[in-house]
């Protein structure tokens, strides 16, 4: 009897969710776990791994009900987590960005109050994308206008279009030969991927004036969808957020290829001829 309880199992599930998704959007992961498994902060980072999370640019914190809010696990704790957070049905872990990704956060949000000083632009490089586009026109005329503006990829993420070969066919300047098209099924799989040490911008209204910004040396720009934009969580997780001028305000939405566009050439532009405003 005391053999079998030692064998027992029991099923042992996780939602991760990065930065930029909803709670709700997350992947859930299940496992059986023997019951003299130490369930601690080290083991559910390894579980992580096992699923291809790249642990070394995340903090993991698990949700605690008891607490009403999440707890930060250490990946060097090897003490089993508290009675009531194993209770829960589902755990519930939200990873954030650590290292120098943070950093540009902090410095995204004292730069954006300062004035606007000309660039000394040594390398660099920046990729563009859209987020939950509708249609493929929009997309390769970015791509296009991408590759002409100096942009080193570009992305969807979530794409709501079927892709159509006939739109590569008749781009006679064939851009996919010059710079990568990247697509990504969510935000999980994005933030996973994103190249390190390259903040996100948001490019969505409410954000600090295009006129004054300060592009980063490395940056990853990302557009919202043709009806509905940004998501908050998308934006509350950039280091920048930044929104574009309008001579007339109701009538302040732009074209989602035109946007980018606009945004690419200031960058061009400030990072070329050290333009102050």
């Amino acid at each position: 009897m005391g053999d079998a309880e030692s064998t027992k199992e029991s099923m042992t599930s996780i939602r991760y969710f990065f930065p930029g998704q909803r709670r709700q959007d997350g992947k859930i992961s299940r496992r059986e776990v023997g019951f003299h498994q130490t369930i601690n902060a080290a083991y559910l980072y390894s579980w992580l791994s096992d699923e291809s999370v790249r642990i070394n640019r995340y903090v993991a914190f698990v949700y605690d009900r008891s607490a009403s809010g999440y707890v930060r696990l250490d990946s060097n704790e090897t003490a089993q987590l508290s009675a009531e957070i194993l209770a829960q049905e589902l755990l519930d872990i939200k990873l954030e960005v650590h290292g120098e990704l943070t950093e540009f956060a902090a410095v995204a949000s004292s730069s954006l109050k300062a004035p606007l000083a000309p660039l000394e632009m040594s390398g660099g490089w920046f990729g563009i994308g859209i987020f939950r586009g509708k249609t493929e026109a929009n997309h390769g005329t970015l791509w296009r206008t991408a590759l002409t503006l100096g942009a080193s990829f570009v992305f969807t993420i979530g794409q709501r279009y079927r892709s159509d070969s006939t739109e590569v066919s008749n781009d006679t300047f064939k851009t996919y030969r010059h710079i990568p098209m990247l697509r990504y099924s969510d935000m999980g799989e994005f933030s996973n991927s994103c190249p390190y040490s390259a903040p996100w911008i948001a490019v969505e209204m409410g954000g600090a004036p295009l006129t004054t910004f300060r592009h980063p040396l490395c940056g990853v720009y990302i557009l919202g969808a043709e009806d509905h934009g940004l998501p908050k969580s998308v934006v509350s997780s950039s280091a920048y957020h930044i929104t574009l001028p309008a001579a007339r305000p109701e009538a302040c939405s732009y074209n989602v290829a035109t946007a980018g566009a606009i945004v690419m050439y200031d960058r061009v532009l400030k990072n070329t001829y050290n333009v102050t405003g």
